[in-house]
């Protein structure tokens, strides 16, 4: 598969990985101490989901040797109610200052793969999508 995301404004970051058990494997290479209540330890599609996240944000912030767990933190995972489109906030410190990050996920579960595009955000007030944005408590 091969996927491309253009924008003429914003640097963006994309990541598309299969969902498989080999993230449980490493989970700990990516997910911090900050996130690990948040993200399952055994759920592949979570973990999946977290997995892309990351990479994404990593080829966003542009920064070779960054660390995945260490420069790259998830603070919340929202759901859609169709469920399979997911939007993170998070933030990256791989470019020593904190720059905001907001992602989108879509899971696409006959496939058994999930999709993330990761943006640069610069203030709350951008945020034109939580219309449409519930939490799972709702």
């Amino acid at each position: 598969m091969v996927m491309v995301a253009l924008s003429p404004c914003e640097p963006v970051g994309i990541d598309v990985e299969c969902i498989s058990d080999r993230v449980v494997k490493v989970r700990s290479k990516f997910v911090n101490d900050s996130e690990s209540d948040n993200i399952s330890a055994t759920d592949e599609t979570d973990l999946t989901l977290a997995w892309t996240a990351k990479e994404a944000m990593y080829k966003l912030a542009g920064v070779p040797g960054a660390s995945l767990r260490d420069d790259f933190t998830i603070r919340s995972m929202v759901f859609t109610k169709a469920g399979d489109t997911h939007s993170l906030w998070a933030h990256s410190t791989a470019t020593g200052e904190r720059q905001d990050i907001e992602i989108c996920s879509l899971i696409d579960r006959e496939e058994k793969q999930v999709t993330t595009i990761a943006l640069f955000f610069h203030s709350i007030s951008e945020r034109s999508d939580r219309d449409y944005i519930y939490s799972p408590e709702e």
